[in-house]
């Protein structure tokens, strides 16, 4: 009689262990499968993080190349004021209208 009372209360055991078993094994899965989300999740950011970091690159190279261009703008006014003066100098009977379009020009320039 005891050993069948002990035999199934091994059976019952089994049953336990096999119950707890399967619930292990779902929420391993639930965890596999929550982490291959959260790994995609952070593909997807990195992806998002590069494509504006690529952006503010490109930003910074487009106002540097700006910048550039309005200093080699603002040097060529510097040219021409200085080539303007030169002729003024050099031609005394230039009109008062001349003189004074130089004058804007170089208050425009500071």
């Amino acid at each position: 009689y005891k050993v069948a009372v002990m035999g199934m209360r091994l059976v019952d055991m089994v049953k336990e262990m096999k119950i707890e078993r399967e619930l292990l094994l779902t929420k391993l899965a639930d965890l596999q499968k929550n982490l291959h989300e959260q790994k995609a999740e952070n593909l997807y950011w990195d992806g998002e993080v590069r494509t504006i970091t690529d952006q503010q690159q490109q930003d910074r190279h487009h106002q540097k190349q700006e910048v550039e261009n309005l200093v080699w703008m603002q040097q060529q006014a510097a040219d021409n004021l200085q080539e303007a003066r030169h002729l003024l100098q050099n031609t005394p009977q230039a009109e008062f209208a001349s003189r004074h379009l130089l004058i804007s020009e170089e208050a425009a320039l500071r």
